[in-house]
C-alpha cells in the first residue's frame, strides 16, 4: 500500500471516530456506511454468480487477501499495533475501499479525497477535465462545448436547466 493511501486511510478512519470534532463531518456523514457493494468485499459466492467463469474471480480474491495480509501481518505487525485496537479489519476494509473508490491522483502521484468532488463525471471520455487550485476543484472543457450535444450533457450532469 503506497504511502499516501495509508495515510488517507488512517485519518479517515481518526476523522470518523471523532465526526463531531472533525471538519470533514458534513463529507464523512454521507459517505456510504458499507463498502459491500464494491466487488473486491463480495462473498467467492457473490463472486461466482455475478461474474460466473471469469478470471476476475481469481483477481478480486487475491486484492481481498492483500487487503487483509496488509492490515494483518503489516500494519498491525510492523507499522503500527495500537492502529488494530482501535480499528478493526472491517473498518479498515471500509475506509481502505472508500479512498481507493473516491480519491483523486495527483499529478505527483499522491491521492487525496476531495468532499464531494467525488460526485463529479468519472466517465473516461469526459469532455471535462479537474485540478486541484489554491483548495479549490476548478473543471476545464477539453472540447469546445459550443455544439448542442455538449451543451446539453454539460447541463444535464453540471448544473441545472432552465425549463423555460
Amino acid at each position: 500500500m503506497a504511502g499516501s493511501e495509508l495515510s488517507i486511510t488512517s485519518g479517515l478512519l481518526n476523522q470518523k471516530r471523532h465526526p463531531k470534532l472533525s471538519p470533514y463531518f458534513s463529507y464523512i456523514k454521507h459517505l456510504p456506511s458499507s463498502v459491500s457493494h464494491l466487488p473486491i468485499f463480495w462473498s467467492e459466492e457473490q463472486m461466482r454468480m455475478a461474474l460466473q467463469t471469469s478470471n476476475m474471480v481469481d483477481v478480486l480474491s487475491n486484492i481481498n487477501e492483500n487487503i487483509e495480509h496488509a492490515y494483518n501481518d503489516g500494519i498491525c505487525a510492523v507499522i503500527d499495533s495500537s492502529f488494530c485496537k482501535h480499528f478493526s479489519m472491517n473498518e479498515y476494509k471500509w475506509a481502505i475501499g472508500t479512498v481507493r473508490s473516491r480519491s483523486f491522483e495527483m499529478q505527483n502521484g499522491s491521492i487525496v479525497l476531495v468532499p464531494f468532488g467525488d460526485s463529479l463525471n468519472h466517465n473516461a471520455t469526459s469532455t471535462v477535465s479537474w485540478q486541484l487550485k489554491n483548495g479549490s476543484i476548478v473543471l476545464r472543457a477539453t472540447t469546445d462545448l459550443s455544439a448542442e450535444k455538449n451543451d446539453l450533457e454539460l447541463g444535464m450532469n453540471y448544473a441545472s436547466l432552465d425549463a423555460s
